[in-house]
């Protein structure tokens, strides 16, 4: 019928809103996930770069204040032997001139070499305060290899300006740290604010150091607040990530965090194809349900019916009620034996109700019913035992039993044993006769 057709559909529409509402909810809390969880790794980050770059400028004031002290007697290479680094980052310690000439090195190097134009170098010189500057990554002419300069202002014991001292430290290191970091496809990078270029990077690749962010990310970077996230897909090696960004505004610095969407999204993935199996699968059982029930109203009516004509043509009388208390069945001899009124055979019926009827109408006398209450129907030593008779106010004598069922509800019956009552009372008077008959011959 239509309404079958409808009720159909209607399951099946509940069904697929249900998964694609539990998808979706899903998908937003792995999104929200990657976000809190590169946004606490951008932040975890930072703070190691913060630690890293105060533990770096302090080696500086320390070995200025050792040079403005005593000039003369500085000897950079016994303050910091070529072996010895700042948290495994070092590669160079070294002193420039006023002209701009390396004068100083704890690495085997040939004095005057010209590095005057350097940036971290002129800025130096250039600028009146003294702070801590750090460079984007540059080919050292000493080391020759490719480092991240820290320099700050040296001074003389009269408190001018005599040079600047430089810290050169080795960019693949942090690269190399984030690399053993487990963070699947993702990627970490250590960038510049104002140059957007790239001093670290992880993934590692041969143009990763030096490389530059797209302006479209530096720009993201440098408006609002000093963290973020973006998501972006890579120019580098095309993975899309979910980014998230901790500025270090004091050091000129941003820590980028990207975490994979493939990464981030893979159990959701397995669980679309898994709910769609599970929605095909409800779908085809409740469309068969749909028929098989479609084809077996019919037999469940025709069913009801001769369950019903049996009930109410069978000599016993019969109630039966679930665990609540509630009466399921009532049927028409059960109104005729105890004489309630036919309003308790339809609607749902408590059946204390009907014992509480009983008991106004003085039928069970003077003494409270034995079977009130329905929780303890049938169950040895309590007040409703499983089977039991009495007389009715008429003079009906009437058996009760009572079968409680495994889900707490139960079944009781109720037979008229008033003939068999009056049969055996008299076959018991003739029994007495005759015995009586027997003593008199006897004697």
């Amino acid at each position: 019928s239509w309404a079958e057709a409808l009720a159909v559909m209607m399951v099946v529409g509940t069904a697929w809103t249900g998964i694609a509402t539990h998808l979706w909810q899903e998908y937003s809390r792995y999104q929200a996930a990657a976000v809190e969880n590169s946004g606490n790794l951008a932040r975890g980050f930072g703070e190691n770069v913060n630690r890293t770059i105060e533990g770096v400028d302090q080696a500086l004031k320390v070995l200025r204040n050792a040079y403005q002290a005593n000039p003369d007697s500085f000897d950079l290479k016994k303050l910091v032997p070529a072996n010895e680094t700042v948290m495994g980052l070092t590669l160079q310690f070294a002193t420039v001139d006023t002209k701009g000439l390396l004068n100083r090195s704890n690495l085997p190097f040939t004095p005057g070499i010209d590095l005057s134009d350097r940036e971290h170098v002129k800025v130096q010189f250039d600028m009146p305060q003294d702070e801590l500057f750090i460079s984007k990554p540059v080919l050292g002419r000493v080391s020759k290899k490719w480092s991240i300069q820290f320099t700050r202002k040296l001074y003389s014991a009269s408190g001018a300006v005599d040079g600047v001292i430089v810290v050169s430290l080795d960019p693949y290191y942090l690269s190399r740290f984030y690399e053993s970091l487990e963070i699947g496809s993702g990627a970490i990078v250590l960038a510049g604010l104002k140059d957007g270029i790239v001093r670290a990077r992880a993934p590692l690749t041969d143009d990763a150091i030096g490389a530059s962010l797209s302006a479209e990310n530096l720009q993201r970077i440098l408006n609002g607040k000093t963290n973020g996230t973006y998501r972006y897909k890579s120019n580098r090696d095309g993975i899309e990530r979910i980014y998230s960004f901790w500025r270090l505004d004091n050091s000129g610095l941003a820590v980028i965090v990207g975490l994979a969407v493939d990464d981030v999204f893979a159990q959701h993935r397995q669980d679309v194809k898994y709910y769609a199996g599970v929605g095909a699968g409800l779908t085809a059982l409740t469309v068969l349900a749909g028929i098989l029930i479609s084809r077996s109203r019919q037999r469940l009516v025709e069913s009801r019916s001769r369950l019903s004509a049996t009930l109410e043509n069978i000599s016993q009388g019969i109630i039966m009620v679930d665990a609540d208390g509630h009466v399921q069945v009532i049927n028409r001899r059960v109104i005729e034996l105890l004489e309630i009124p036919e309003r308790f055979a339809h609607g749902e019926q408590s059946f204390r109700t009907v014992l509480e009827w009983q008991k106004s109408q003085g039928e069970f006398g003077d003494k409270p019913a034995p079977d009130v209450d329905i929780h303890t129907l049938g169950m040895p030593g309590r007040n409703g035992p499983s089977m039991y008779e009495r007389t009715r106010p008429n003079g009906t004598e009437i058996e009760v039993r009572t079968q409680v069922l495994e889900d707490g509800g139960a079944v009781r019956t109720y037979t008229d044993i008033t003939d068999r009552k009056r049969t055996e009372q008299a076959l018991a008077r003739s029994r007495d006769a005759a015995e009586a008959a027997f003593k008199t011959r006897s004697a």
